[in-house]
């Protein structure tokens, strides 16, 4: 929004993370960022950002068969592969979202449901969102307050398409109080996979994530 921009100090470090597929040949890598910067001195309203995730823990279908289709086996095959990250992030999000494995392993296959609740730390106004799944997803959802009579939609894609994404802005502020709920649910379609396999949150197109995100400005001040 027209007087916001991100807050950049001397000496911040910015990293720019690029998936690429190396289906595409070794042809050189044109990408590039181009950032506005505001002139000293401008008065500007900093804008921040809310993460808001939940876990990612998406069994075979009943009656497959695979060595990956063990989530221990799995994880020892992501962690050698991608780091110890790979295995910590998993247990990370069932801690923060107190959930278990257990949770996810009978649900339908073709519509495996993960939510997350998590609290707004001081009063803001959300001016933009954005969420992010892999190719299983199917609909993503991020909710205020649901199942209060302030319940209000912050974003619904219906029908998620992993190469058609990005970011939104309101056309209105959304006011956010502190101690408000945010939850987030993602549902995907475990038999869209090609290779049955156990599924956990990872970096890979192949593994998957939910990940959704507010961006914010100060409320007003009373």
């Amino acid at each position: 929004p027209e007087g916001t921009g991100r807050l950049l100090k001397k000496g911040t470090l910015l990293v720019m993370q690029v998936h690429y597929n190396t289906l595409a040949g070794r042809e050189p890598d044109r990408t590039s960022v181009q950032l506005q910067l505001a002139p000293a001195g401008s008065q500007l309203q900093p804008l921040t950002g809310m993460s808001l995730v939940a876990p990612v823990e998406i069994p075979c279908p009943a009656g497959a068969t695979g060595e990956l289709c063990n989530r221990d086996a799995l994880i020892r095959k992501n962690t050698a592969e991608d780091g110890p990250r790979a295995a910590m992030t998993p247990a990370a999000l069932l801690a923060l979202c107190q959930k278990k494995p257990e949770d996810y392993a009978k649900q339908n296959p073709k519509q495996v449901v993960s939510t997350c609740d998590m609290r707004v730390r001081e009063d803001a106004l959300a001016v933009g969102v954005n969420f992010h799944m892999h190719t299983l997803g199917t609909s993503g959802l991020l909710e205020l307050n649901p199942g209060t009579n302030r319940e209000q939609v912050l974003l619904e894609i219906p029908n998620w398409d992993f190469h058609w994404q990005g970011s939104y802005f309101y056309r209105e502020p959304i006011t956010l109080k502190k101690g408000d709920t945010v939850r987030i649910t993602c549902t995907w379609d475990t038999t869209l996979n090609p290779e049955p396999r156990y599924i956990v949150w990872g970096e890979g197109t192949r593994d998957e994530m939910c990940l959704g995100g507010l961006t914010l400005m100060p409320a007003p001040r009373e």
